[in-house]
């Protein structure tokens, strides 16, 4: 995108080198500002670096939280073929799998054609930032109450750090607010749904996981 603009960045966080080939640029840089704890933003084609400012807390407890939902779908791949130099039978192929992966959804095969080396490591990398990049990270989607001590827009917004308690048995977590989704419903307060992803793991997948079965299960009885 030749009109987008990367003024140069304030001194945020700490220096990141990598080379990237064939990556998804928006999917490296938000994998960038979550391990530094920045966050990224394009307004009007100008790409900006800031820290995350004002901070928030939900959880049922605390009423800020009115209820959650987690998605977490099979990844693009995880199984990649590497061609790398070499003619027909001859070519060099290399094959890097994400087993557990595979265990839980079956295989999702891609190729990648790198031609340009011979070099079995270089291609077994290669494979390992394929699979990191078609990997599909869960999503968790909050419906947010506006309080005296926490107001929407006051005190927290898109880019704040919320501290979130989904699971009473489990410790909180927190990551940057990456979507916020605002609702209006006629009479009735408006709906604030505060979206977390990019970094949320599979640990946390699996909490909320263990809270959505438990709600569920109190919904039958």
């Amino acid at each position: 995108m030749t009109d987008l603009l990367v003024p140069t960045p304030p001194a945020l966080g700490p220096t990141i080198t990598r080379r990237l080939r064939y990556h998804s640029l928006l999917g490296e840089m938000v994998r960038f500002a979550d391990g530094a704890g920045l966050g990224i933003e394009v307004i009007d084609l100008t790409f900006n670096v800031f820290q995350p400012t004002g901070s928030a807390r939900f959880s049922v407890e605390l009423g800020t939280l009115a209820g959650s939902e987690s998605a977490y779908t099979a990844p693009d791949a995880n199984y990649v073929y590497l061609g790398g130099g070499g003619e027909g039978t001859a070519r060099l192929i290399v094959e890097v799998q994400d087993a557990a992966s595979v265990s839980q959804w079956g295989r999702f095969e891609t190729f990648v054609d790198r031609r340009d080396t011979t070099s079995p490591t270089e291609l077994a990398s290669e494979g390992v930032e394929t699979l990191a990049d078609t990997v599909t990270l869960p999503i968790v989607e909050m419906e947010a109450v506006n309080t005296e001590g926490q107001l929407f827009g006051v005190d927290w917004t898109l880019g704040s750090l919320a501290t979130v308690w989904l699971d009473p048995d489990a410790p909180p977590f927190e990551q940057v607010i990456r979507e916020v989704v605002v609702e209006l419903r006629g009479n009735t307060p408006a709906a604030i749904r505060p979206s977390l992803g990019g970094a949320v793991d599979m640990a946390l997948w699996k909490q909320l996981a263990r809270t959505d079965a438990r709600i569920r299960t109190l919904e039958v009885r």
